[in-house]
């Protein structure tokens, strides 16, 4: 574009070939972690609202690729990798490649991961993010005072102090709290519960505008009640995978869902449903046709 035109110039000619005797403008190639991980949700819920089995296997397989591409030995997530096709534009700035933990990459995939193991079940991305939760809070929590950094010490904040930013820490508090809740470690929740007290100060919110929706939902996640969907039973099976399915379909935007062996509840013989809240069960569900029924029941009880 000649030096002197701005964007809005370029778009406001009105035709196709107006536009190449100028070149295209230019476009970003990069593969960013989380912008990838917002998506795998999306298709994650477009799978559980439809059932539609193309959605997931794209969900898993962008995760997946992710995870093979760029989790390093430590456990958290690289946010971009250096590309010859990214970087190929003169007009775009050079990407940064550095090999270090940024709080809003493993914040996002690890919601991401959580999101996947709500729909399947499957105990690989429950492992997974019980891998990137521990590499979150050993680089970026501050253990004393409470709340996440968006990166690790360098040049900058060596001097500078590091900040904890508040969308950032909206979205790590919402994926510890999923992260707690599903493997009963009470002190996820007290680091997500920390996250949100340390940046919910009224200055840092009147700061931030209106850009604050992943803390809105956050302080939603934490002080309304989960509603749990536990089969108590093995993925094989296949009672305890209809109950499974029939959970996966229901709708309720504070649901845990999973599979789990007998212990915490008792073995009946054979594959059944509990949905619980932190003060309030379900009677035991065999049949999937009783688990909408329930639910119900159980969404009107505790509203």
């Amino acid at each position: 574009l000649p030096k002197h035109w701005t964007l809005p110039q370029y778009f406001a000619l009105n035709s196709d070939d107006k536009r190449r005797r100028y070149g295209f403008p230019p476009i970003d190639h990069a593969v960013y972690t989380d912008l990838n991980a917002r998506v795998v949700v999306g298709y994650a819920k477009l799978y559980e609202a439809t059932g539609g089995e193309q959605f997931l296997r794209t969900a898993e397989k962008c995760a997946q690729a992710l995870i093979n591409e760029r989790q390093q030995v430590q456990g958290w997530m690289l946010q971009i990798k250096e590309s010859a096709v990214a970087n190929q534009d003169q007009r775009i700035h050079l990407q940064s490649t550095l090999a270090r933990p940024y709080l809003r990459t493993q914040a996002h995939f690890g919601v991401a991961l959580l999101a996947l193991y709500r729909v399947t079940g499957d105990q690989i991305w429950l492992e997974s993010a019980q891998r990137m939760g521990e590499a979150m809070r050993l680089n970026l929590e501050d253990r004393e005072l409470g709340g996440f950094y968006a990166s690790v010490v360098d040049d900058v904040n060596a001097t500078v102090p590091r900040r904890k930013p508040l969308q950032e820490n909206g979205m790590a508090a919402r994926f510890l709290y999923q992260l707690g809740k599903y493997t009963k470690n009470p002190e996820l929740i007290a680091a997500a519960e920390r996250a949100i007290r340390v940046v919910s100060i009224p200055a840092m919110i009147k700061r931030e505008g209106r850009i604050i929706g992943n803390l809105a939902v956050a302080l939603e996640t934490l002080t309304s009640e989960y509603v749990e969907f536990t089969v108590v039973g093995s993925t094989n099976q296949p009672q305890a995978q209809r109950l499974f399915e029939t959970g996966r379909a229901y709708y309720e935007p504070r649901k845990l869902l999973h599979y789990e062996q007998p212990g915490r509840y008792p073995d009946l013989g054979q594959p059944v449903m509990y949905i619980c809240s932190q003060n309030a069960c379900s009677v035991p569900i065999f049949d999937s046709k009783g688990v909408a029924n329930q639910a119900a029941k159980f969404h009107k009880a505790i509203n």
